[in-house]
């Protein structure tokens, strides 16, 4: 039984499947909104809105995507949220109780259907804990943070290191990544102006991957390093399918 106002529209959620979503995905949330009334105007009303997601520091407006009337008394409107770099949640749910606001200061003012008017005030939303709530009907994970490259170690000891000798070095990241196929990363030596990629050999799924290079006749440097903080280049993202952040930490 819903404990919220029963004069207030009665709002159920219809959501992008359950899941983690990282930068640029796109989650559509719909709202069944019942009203005392009919009639194409609160609908259109409606329109006029956005919905405030809580996605952490900066909170981030899901814009109408589309709308419409299912019966006579029965709205529907669709918002898509967008995540963006450093959103995050571990239960998406909208950011309060009046979530919905107008795109507009002077939209709500000038709306000429007094009775759409009065209906569009009263929207609001269930409360945070209630079932019908966002986060009630659906389990949906914000990640927004690339992860980060903390450090490149070698994995052989310290010395000097002829042509056919090989070398091992293991890139550590700040959460676990998964390498696409066909896109591995590469990460390019310097020696001394002359430049090699030493090729991915192993790590999936890990927080850590291994590159092996091997030493070629006129390869010389009194201290080997990679090319720049920015050498690590490849397709390699985390469980929201984030990419990592190169530049070293």
């Amino acid at each position: 039984m819903n404990t919220y106002p029963p004069k207030r529209p009665i709002v159920v959620y219809f959501t992008t499947r359950d899941g983690t979503y990282g930068i640029d995905e796109n989650i559509n949330i719909r709202v069944n909104a019942t009203y005392g009334l009919a009639g194409t105007s609160v609908h259109q009303v409606l329109r006029q809105t956005v919905l405030v997601m809580e996605t952490g520091e900066v909170d981030r407006n899901a814009v109408m995507s589309r709308g419409g009337v299912l019966q006579s008394t029965l709205y529907y409107l669709t918002y898509r949220y967008t995540v963006q770099e450093n959103d995050t949640s571990t239960d998406l749910n909208y950011a309060s109780r009046d979530a919905l606001h107008w795109t507009s200061p002077t939209s709500y003012d000038t709306l000429q259907d007094t009775t759409a008017q009065s209906a569009a005030h009263n929207c609001y939303l269930p409360p945070l804990d209630h079932p019908d709530s966002l986060a009630g009907r659906s389990n949906i994970i914000i990640d927004g943070i690339r992860p980060l490259l903390h450090n490149v170690t070698a994995l052989v000891a310290n010395g000097t290191y002829g042509a056919g000798r090989d070398l091992s070095f293991n890139a550590t990241f700040s959460e676990p990544v998964f390498v696409v196929q066909g896109s591995e990363p590469k990460l390019n030596l310097n020696f001394d102006g002359t430049y090699r990629n030493a090729t991915y050999a192993s790590g999936n799924e890990t927080r850590s991957l291994v590159f092996e290079y091997t030493v070629q006749s006129g390869d010389e440097t009194s201290r080997l390093d990679y090319n720049a903080t920015n050498a690590l280049l490849g397709d390699v993202r985390d469980v929201a399918k984030n990419l990592v952040n190169w530049t070293r930490v």
